[in-house]
């Protein structure tokens, strides 16, 4: 809940700001790449139609989803006033999109403890305005077999988007 209010403003402009650039590249793309006879779909009500996408995305991965992303998305809702919904569904677009984060990944005598480090870097869409508020979040989960680690995100954004 910290986390909400201490980030109210930067989770709200890149909800909206996430909405919105999607709804910007589909559009482009659909007047791109469409024939001119299907280019009527660049008018549909594009930002209502994510939502849309997204809630279904929701119906099709909610029974897979650890409580623990649940209550860290009901706790940033509820500390910046932002409706869950709108948090929840936000968090889904990776689901929609092709995420492409480079990633490395190095184990035995590449590390001094042999044991695996990886690492992912926040190069999903350089040009995407959530790329203005990232935030680092180090978790503490309390799960048997959980390892202590950093994930690079933006804010509202729970987990990683791609690894």
């Amino acid at each position: 809940m910290a986390y909400g209010g201490l980030f109210k403003k930067e989770i709200q402009e890149n909800i909206d700001n996430i909405i919105d650039f999607m709804g910007d590249t589909i559009r482009e793309f659909i007047k791109e790449k469409l024939p001119k006879k299907d280019q009527w779909m660049a008018d549909l009500p594009i930002r209502q139609l994510i939502y849309v996408a997204l809630s279904y995305e929701f119906l099709n991965t909610f029974m897979y989803t650890p409580p623990r992303y649940e209550e860290e998305i009901l706790g940033i809702a509820e500390g910046s006033g932002i409706k869950i919904q709108e948090v929840l569904l936000v968090n889904l677009i990776p689901e929609l999109t092709r995420a492409q984060c480079s990633m490395a990944g190095v184990w035995g005598p590449a590390t001094p403890s042999g044991n695996l480090v990886q690492l992912r870097a926040l190069d999903w869409l350089p040009d995407a305005p959530i790329n203005k508020y990232p935030v680092v979040t180090i978790y503490h989960f309390e799960e048997e077999g959980s390892n202590v680690f950093a994930n690079f995100a933006w804010a509202g954004i729970v987990g990683s988007l791609a690894g």
